[in-house]
């Protein structure tokens, strides 16, 4: 007779007790909470920060319906292998970081936690997209939420490819994309990975309330980000602006030199690399 046994995920379930117990002793009292599916774990951040008096809460799921990713996209993970994680924050509105400035910062506090838990090398492609062996390995989508009681919100949501396999993902997926147990060849626990991008994180916010700003982690952007001197195209609404990417400044916008020698200030937008000038075919 054959007895059907529960799956398990690569390393283990997610287990908010454990996660908990893994976390620096100053941290021992943030919330986290762990599900085994939503929506979205940004929207369940975001209900969790309207309905409570936390500055800073943890929302991982095994599996998310409707999970988003930057310019509207759907951001899709198999059940069980990646790390689906949002952090809740909340400020005084008179901290000096600028909202905008987030993106970047959780992408510096997420690449230090990859980087430090499993050995990669990690780097980023500006704003927040991280790459392992050239291939995106995590997105990052911060959103920003209706202020209330003088408090900046912010949902910051982050996706992992863990455990991912790349072989059962479609081939358009499997070429720009990887995973951390594909690159360094071995299972990763999801748990103590979350542990110290929980604490990685929490630093990040610890520091912007002490008036620390982008600014003063510029270099360490700099150091990591892939797309400096890449010939790129970026969207920009319905056009694009397209030319070899300069340096960022020290507010976080990237400079791009166009052929006419001309430079532009790209606060935001979606980046397409290219080793030769865009003809106009995609």
């Amino acid at each position: 007779m054959s007895v059907n046994t529960p799956w398990l995920p690569p390393g283990g379930a997610l287990d908010a007790d454990r996660i908990k117990a893994g976390l620096p002793t100053d941290l021992s009292g943030v919330q986290v909470h762990v599900y085994d599916r939503v929506r979205s774990t940004n929207d369940t951040a975001a209900k969790l920060l309207e309905t409570g008096d936390e500055p800073f809460l943890v929302v991982l799921a095994e599996q998310q319906d409707g999970g988003r990713g930057r310019r509207g996209r759907s951001w899709a993970s198999p059940p069980g292998v990646g790390l689906l994680c949002t952090m809740g924050i909340a400020y005084p509105s008179g901290v000096a970081t600028a909202p905008g400035e987030w993106p970047l910062l959780a992408a510096l506090a997420v690449r230090r936690a990859i980087a430090a838990e499993t050995g990669a090398q990690v780097s980023i492609k500006w704003p927040n997209d991280l790459l392992v062996d050239g291939k995106k390995a995590c997105g990052i989508l911060t959103e920003l939420l209706p202020q209330r009681d003088g408090f900046v919100r912010l949902a910051i949501g982050v996706g992992i490819n863990v455990n991912t396999d790349m072989d059962t993902l479609p081939a358009d997926i499997g070429n720009r994309s990887t995973s951390l147990s594909h690159v360094v060849g071995r299972v990763i626990p999801r748990n103590p990975l979350a542990c110290r991008l929980i604490a990685s994180l929490f630093d990040m916010y610890e520091a912007t309330r002490r008036g620390v700003r982008f600014a003063d982690w510029h270099d360490e952007m700099v150091t990591h980000c892939v797309t400096l001197g890449q010939y790129i195209r970026v969207a920009q609404g319905a056009g694009y602006i397209e030319g070899v990417a300069q340096t960022i400044d020290t507010a976080g916008a990237l400079k791009v030199r166009d052929a006419s020698g001309q430079e532009h200030t790209v606060i935001s937008g979606e980046i397409v690399q290219y080793s030769q000038p865009w003809t106009g075919a995609d």
